[in-house]
């Protein structure tokens, strides 16, 4: 039987976007109390940003990298952005996939996540592991082959498919920071596609304050879990058959909105017009924000969601981490900033190991008051 005019029949993957549940309960149970904690929010704005890229005419894909210490709730972000479309708590038979795969296996992967987020978590366990010159080589790759969506070409068939969709990684070290000595425009532009927001070293890791009725991070995020495992995967048909229905009534009028709001971000976080590579990260960026306003105003997200506060929470947090996205005040403060960097004293200096010298990086001394950075 032919479908019906103005709708276009697809196969949903039975395991990757399985539904339970209400997405009533999912906004009472998993959304609404993320209000008020930028990094989640922005991540599970990010899911419905996916959908929106061809529509934008936006020619590559980009990336979101969690970077971070363990346990400060990276998996837990991932498992979120999971709800969204799928299951998010079942390890072999979820949405998230892991980046222990072949090329072969990415090719597909990329194929199955078209216009979707494509969650991939274990970033350690891509390249050799060794955070060597492979492994630099192997993410900087990565991240390239992810912003063009283009499989690899193989012998037979010489014509290589392209998809859309926007990724999501976590790893311990920083994506700029393995990029190492790489060539600072290659280095630029990889951090262009795959972009870190680095998880605080406090308690309460990707959080906001410790929501009122709960003793502590974990008794929160146990709470966030139990809801994650009895409701997923129906905030995302919801909004896409929505989506369908306005774009179909009038896309230009849509099209509009969503650049307009793009437009608004760039205005408020300062974005310099003359720089290709900083309008692209602000327009990734100003995107997941037209996406979350989007879906706020459709009913999906809850409105207690402050999509603006969140994204230039997460825009903040990765130009002030990147180096090369840093003016050099603000590389020196945060040089001085890091918990790495030694803090020393004249009268009493330290015998250092060349390990110790490598993981340090840098030293600072106080002076009259004032902290110098050696």
């Amino acid at each position: 039987n032919k479908a019906p005019k103005g709708l276009i029949g697809f196969n949903v993957h039975p395991v990757k976007c399985a539904r339970k549940g209400t997405h009533a309960a999912w906004l009472q149970q998993v959304a609404t109390p993320l209000a008020g904690h930028h990094i989640p929010c922005f991540a599970i704005m990010a899911c419905f940003a996916a959908p929106l890229l061809d529509l934008i005419g936006r020619a590559d894909n980009f990336g979101f990298e969690l970077s971070g210490a363990g346990g400060k709730g990276k998996s837990t972000t991932q498992r979120l952005m999971a709800s969204v479309v799928g299951p998010a708590m079942e390890k072999d038979r979820g949405y998230i996939t892991t980046f222990n795969m072949t090329h072969a296996a990415l090719d597909e992967a990329m194929r199955v996540h078209s216009d979707m987020p494509f969650i991939i978590d274990e970033a350690n366990l891509f390249g050799l592991g060794t955070g060597g010159r492979a492994d630099r080589r192997a993410m900087r790759d990565f991240s390239f082959q992810m912003g063009s969506g283009v499989t690899k070409g193989k012998f037979g068939k010489p014509n290589q498919e392209g998809y859309r969709f926007i990724f999501v990684t976590s790893a311990n070290e920083p994506f700029h920071e393995l990029l190492g000595q790489a060539h600072r425009d290659t280095a630029n532009a990889a951090s262009d596609r795959l972009m870190s927001i680095t998880i605080p070293e406090g308690d309460a890791g990707v959080f906001g304050p410790l929501p009122s009725g709960y003793t502590s991070y974990r008794q929160f995020t146990l709470a966030l879990e139990a809801g994650m495992a009895e409701q997923y995967g129906t905030a995302m048909p919801k909004f896409l058959s929505m989506l369908v229905r306005e774009r179909q009534q009038d896309e230009a009028k849509l099209l509009n909105k969503l650049r307009a709001r793009i437009e608004t971000f760039k205005q408020h976080v300062g974005v310099n017009e003359n720089n290709g590579s900083d309008v692209r990260v602000a327009e990734a960026f100003g995107l997941v924000f037209a996406a979350g306003v989007y879906a706020r105003h459709l009913g999906i997200l809850p409105r207690a969601f402050d999509c603006l506060g969140a994204a230039a929470y997460c825009y903040t947090n990765y130009r002030s981490t990147v180096p090369v996205r840093q003016s050099l005040p603000e590389r020196i403060r945060a040089i001085a900033s890091r918990p790495e960097t030694l803090t020393v004293d004249r009268a009493a200096l330290p015998t250092l190991s060349d390990e110790d010298m490598d993981r340090i990086g840098a030293f600072k001394r106080v002076v009259k008051g004032e902290t110098l950075l050696l």
